[in-house]
């Protein structure tokens, strides 16, 4: 199997068979191809190779010697302490205790805390708007629909809030471009002075109290980040600021340029490298410690490795997409190609303008490294001589990234390009 069971039934590497058996049993009821019996030929093509990666995984995770060569594969031991590893740093690393005070209860019947989160919940979520997040990292979830399951709602996670209302897209914001949180009227959460999320279902008192609780945690654990940081040298609220602002340029640019011709891509573009940008921290250490190519602060060092890391991960994403999708798509498929270029072409139009010089590297050599990923292993005009998947672990950890982190950030990028596929479909579906 070429994906992680561990990873596509949603456990732990230590979960027990019951806790296997129940994740196995909301994957099937996920991804069973008679729920999308109605749907399009495609669809139901996704439908059915999900599923057959669900029944693999299962069977793996439930046979002794193949659990174990499993482990054998995919299981990797962290550095012990003594060793030089640097680990991710969390934007606020005391969130989750400043949140889930023992003092606190969480008493609305649509609002359930850690440890107490149905997973069942968990799954429709995980579903419908929050399709990389484990079950362990989920501190509170929201759930706002009428019979019970929470494809509509809201999830707080240690890194971030997660939300999805009615006839809307989903939406994600992590704890660090947070800068104020408030409470509005008719159940709604305000994030930066704009609407995050407007409960239909749950009741206006208890989005109050989460709002409430939520900015006293942050405040809580952005005080103690600030009191533990080690030097000045440490990666600044105005470093990641810097970052996001030039995503969020050379997005908008990209959409204006291209309208509906970005085939939602966007909406894939924009979750994949808010993906990347959550590791920004442990990019810029890395970067201190490396001769500089050029004058100008530390996060425009980031900003450079950041889009060959971002084209490379996100065409490998698209080059593992079943290949009945593939196919189904036929000639529209190099368009993506196209949609990607046009957002490397604003990126690097708007970093000269926010750092006040031109990319170090070459824009060809840019285009060239990334587009190696876009066709599979074998394939394609490039030949990497190692598997992919592998080069890009290599990749990613000679930039700072432990080798588990590395993998967990390739499987999120996968995973968000395979939430995207029926966005696409549906929007395809409209345009004919």
């Amino acid at each position: 199997m070429d994906v992680n069971p561990y990873e596509v039934l949603g456990v732990r590497p230590s979960a027990g068979s019951d806790e296997i058996e129940l994740a196995f049993k909301g994957r099937r009821s996920q991804y069973h191809p008679d729920r999308y019996a109605e749907a399009d030929t495609e669809t139901q093509e996704w439908a059915t190779e999900k599923m057959k990666e669900v029944n693999a995984a299962y069977r793996i995770l439930t046979t002794p010697e193949l659990r174990a060569q499993c482990d054998q594969r995919w299981t990797r031991q962290r550095p012990k302490a003594t060793e030089p590893a640097e680990p991710a740093s969390p934007p606020a690393p005391d969130f989750a205790s400043a949140l889930l005070k023992p003092a606190w209860t969480w008493f609305h019947d649509k609002v359930y805390a850690k440890p107490n989160i149905p997973r069942a919940k968990f799954d429709g979520a995980k579903a419908s708007y929050a399709p990389a997040v484990a079950f362990d990292d989920v501190l509170v979830l929201v759930d706002d629909t009428l019979f019970g399951g929470a494809r509509e709602g809201m999830l707080v996670t240690k890194d971030g809030l997660y939300a999805r209302q009615k006839f809307e897209d989903a939406r994600y914001i992590r704890l660090d471009g947070v800068r104020s949180l408030e409470n509005g009227a008719s159940s709604r959460l305000m994030v930066n002075g704009a609407k995050f999320f407007e409960g239909a279902f749950v009741e206006e008192a208890a989005m109050d109290l989460l709002a409430i609780r939520v900015r006293s945690a942050l405040k809580e654990s952005q005080a103690a980040s600030r009191e533990n940081k080690a030097s000045p040298e440490a990666n600044s609220a105005d470093d990641l600021d810097s970052l996001h602002r030039l995503h969020r340029r050379a997005l908008t640019e990209m959409r204006g340029r291209l309208g509906e011709s970005t085939l939602v891509i966007d909406l894939l573009i924009d979750q994949q490298m808010q993906s990347l940008l959550s590791v920004s921290a442990v990019l810029a250490r890395k970067a201190k410690s490396m001769p500089r190519r050029a004058q100008g602060p530390v996060d425009a060092e980031v900003a450079e490795g950041m889009l060959p890391l971002f084209l490379a991960l996100h065409y490998f994403s698209l080059s593992q997409l079943p290949d009945a999708f593939r196919k189904a798509i036929g000639k529209d498929f190099t368009g993506f190609h196209e949609v990607s270029e046009a957002y490397k072409d604003a990126y690097l139009w708007h970093f000269r303008h926010l750092f006040g010089r031109p990319f170090a590297g070459k824009e060809d050599d840019i285009l060239t490294m990334a587009l190696a990923f876009f066709h599979r292993d074998g394939e394609g005009p490039v030949d990497l001589r190692l598997p992919r998947r592998q080069v890009l672990e290599h990749t990613l950890t000679s930039f700072g990234l432990h080798p588990s982190d590395a993998d967990g950030l390739i499987q999120r990028f996968q995973d968000l390009a395979t939430a995207w596929i029926p966005k696409l479909l549906a929007f395809l579906a409209e345009s004919d």
